[in-house]
């Protein structure tokens, strides 16, 4: 009996521990089924190739190879895909490798057990039980977090198409923004400096890129949900059901936007982390960019220098009374009808200022803050972000 525990303890140890490490190598049929839909072999950076036409409004191709100087907000929002391409690929490899050691786990786990009850051993069959239970708990997250990633693939994959085809045909406004890469439900867009009536953006079966300008209003209606990049690539925004977002005049060194009523997730990436694979990243594209320039290497090296200055502006969220400085961070914005807001933090940090007493107040990981419909600030409190309802991960 004693001989059978030890054994056990040992099995569960291996297990727990195998499962941690990471093992490098690559899952043949993954690799398959990810060639199969992305087009090109997972985590390489594709040939951009011709032009891809999505809609039924969708103008003719034109065969014509990027030109100098290229649209910089959607030239780094190309170069973001091309790098969470790779990340997704590896963590859905990752995946693959984990479910394969928690078949194996499992297999072992089910035998030991087996053996425990033929010989009537009730604490050996409870730590196997236990084990076993463990085990089955991480294949079935593992199986979860590979299928969203799998979904989030096919996303990135159709994003690069558009932006590929928008850059080759420089179709996007020269003010853009951003872009609108995902909406579902009932999700509209209202360009106010225009007077043009509101846009339904999920009234197409094909998903296509909308982009983003000063002035423009996004929102969702029951159910609805709205995914969006901004910061040339550093940030992406969803919103929950029944918001409503807009897209504000740039300051000097910032890109500001309003939140103006419901629920948004922010993710900003450091400028510093995400410049430095920029150049790696836009490297497929970078004789198209200058080709057409007498000098295209003192054209291209212009042209990132550019790029670079965009990629330094910081985030300002302004909610309705209260003004949010963004760094490098993960965040949650709640904003009321009333004029109340909440800010949740997750990763980093946030400094909310209060415009009336000039008060700011610094919110960081695992801290929230309320702010009143008068613009007053509570104290800061700490929160659980590991029991947040995690509604912008959902597939809607």
């Amino acid at each position: 009996m004693l001989k059978l525990t030890i054994g056990l303890s040992t099995f569960i140890c291996a297990c727990l521990l195998s499962l941690s490490m990471p093992v490098p190598g690559f899952c043949q049929s993954a690799y398959e089924q990810l060639q199969d839909a992305a087009g090109h072999p997972p985590g390489a950076v594709p040939d951009p190739g011709e032009p891809v036409c999505v809609g039924d409004d969708c103008p003719q191709p034109n065969h014509e190879s990027i030109s100098a100087p290229a649209n910089p907000t959607l030239a780094a929002l190309l170069a973001r895909n091309f790098r969470h391409e790779r990340i997704l690929v590896k963590n859905i490899q990752m995946a693959d490798l984990t479910i394969e050691k928690c078949d194996a786990r499992i297999a072992s786990a089910t035998a030991i057990l087996a053996k425990a009850r033929q010989t009537g051993n009730s604490a050996a069959e409870q730590v196997a039980l236990q084990a076993l239970n463990k085990v089955q708990t991480i294949k079935i997250n593992s199986q979860q977090q590979k299928h969203r990633d799998e979904q989030r693939l096919l996303r990135v994959t159709q994003d690069q198409k558009n932006l590929t085809r928008a850059l080759r045909e420089g179709s996007a406004p020269a003010d853009t923004r951003g872009v609108v890469s995902r909406s579902s439900g009932d999700v509209s867009l209202l360009r106010t400096n225009s007077g043009v009536k509101a846009k339904s953006l999920t009234n197409s079966a094909v998903p296509t890129l909308v982009y983003l300008s000063p002035g423009d209003e996004v929102r969702t209606g029951p159910d609805s949900q709205a995914e969006f990049q901004m910061l040339s690539g550093r940030g992406a925004v969803t919103m929950g059901e029944n918001s409503h977002f807009r897209v504000e005049k740039d300051g000097t060194d910032t890109e500001v936007v309003r939140t103006e009523e419901g629920k948004f997730h922010f993710a900003v990436e450091k400028a510093s982390a995400f410049e430095a694979d920029l150049e790696q990243n836009l490297a497929a594209l970078r004789d198209n960019l200058a080709q057409n320039a007498s000098d295209s290497a003192q054209a291209y090296e212009q042209w990132i220098k550019g790029l670079r200055a965009k990629l330094q502006k910081k985030l300002q969220v302004r909610c309705q009374t209260a003004v949010l400085a963004v760094r490098g961070t993960e965040f949650l914005v709640t904003a009321g009808k009333d004029g109340r807001s909440e800010l949740t933090v997750i990763e980093g940090s946030v400094e909310v200022s209060e415009p009336l007493s000039q008060k700011n107040v610094m919110v960081s990981t695992g801290q929230v803050i309320a702010i009143s419909a008068e613009g007053t600030l509570t104290e800061v409190r700490p929160i659980d972000t590991a029991k947040l309802q995690r509604w912008w991960e959902e597939q809607r």
